[in-house]
């Protein structure tokens, strides 16, 4: 019997790579590109605990060391509400019932990180690994879905300022960053304003293609007309209490998308003015 198949880590996670294709291995994406379901999300803890001995194995800790990534990376992006309480390394050991040592986070981290061929941040205090766990969850979905952190905000912005911008030379970037003062402080990087920049792009790509600015419920008729456009969301969208919030979000893009038009005559009309 091949011993790889008695890692029960190795076997996740293969399977994890194989349903989305990746026979050949991690393809570099940040790990919320991944949008791991709600199934095997419940599924990683009894993985972790049941493995734990794939932590010694010379062949096997890699793949223990990326699902215990990626499960971190997933915890907060699901789960964290902007408390600094329960953020630390027990609030994610605790669950898998194990307590590593310092020496040990660095080691799973750095493994399971170049499994996934992604970077450990550096600080200024040096390498940061559990942060560089919480940067590969992306943006925490109950910040998003809060007025208080802004970010919902900065995305309504910027779609509503869409085609301004773009008949300006400006990046949509650029927008997001003028809401920096409504972000936690350790969301004030050029990586965070990216990321949402893409949230509208994707946005604004579904309301250039399909008609959503006509219907009442754009993510219900997405989902008859355009089964995949979940899964090229810059951010995983699996969870039930999103579809309000993206519902809303759809139709701001849908209403962009009408007042192009008007936008480009209004555009045109100052061009003529300026040169006659």
């Amino acid at each position: 019997m091949d011993v790889g198949s008695r890692s029960k880590s190795k076997a996740w996670i293969k399977e994890f790579l194989f349903v989305r294709g990746m026979i050949t291995g991690p393809d570099a994406s940040p790990l919320y590109s991944y949008h791991v379901t709600d199934e095997e999300y419940a599924e990683l803890p009894s993985v972790l605990r049941q493995a734990i001995a794939d932590i010694e194995s010379p062949s096997h800790s890699s793949y223990w060391s990326a699902a215990f990534c990626l499960f971190v990376a997933e915890k907060y992006r699901r789960e964290y509400d902007g408390s600094s309480l329960g953020w630390s390394w027990k609030g994610f050991e605790k669950p898998l019932s194990v307590e590593l040592t310092s020496s040990r986070h660095s080691e799973v981290v750095k493994k399971g990180l170049e499994f996934w061929k992604r970077p450990i941040r550096f600080r200024t205090n040096g390498y940061d690994y559990l942060g560089s766990l919480f940067d590969e969850g992306g943006l925490p979905w109950r910040l998003v879905q809060s007025e208080t952190h802004g970010f919902g905000r900065a995305v309504r912005g910027a779609v509503n300022q869409y085609y301004r911008v773009k008949q300006a030379g400006r990046d949509v970037a650029s927008v997001i960053e003028n809401y920096a003062d409504f972000f936690p402080q350790t969301f004030r990087t050029s990586e965070k304003y990216l990321l949402i920049a893409s949230i509208v792009e994707w946005l604004m790509q579904l309301a250039e293609t399909h008609p959503i600015s006509s219907v009442e419920q754009p993510a219900d008729y997405l989902d008859e007309h355009a089964p995949g456009w979940r899964k090229k969301s810059p951010l995983p969208l699996g969870e039930y209490n999103a579809r309000n919030l993206i519902n809303d979000w759809l139709k701001d893009a849908g209403r962009s998308r009408t007042e192009k038009k008007q936008l480009g005559i209004n555009f045109i009309g100052i061009m003529i003015s300026v040169y006659v």
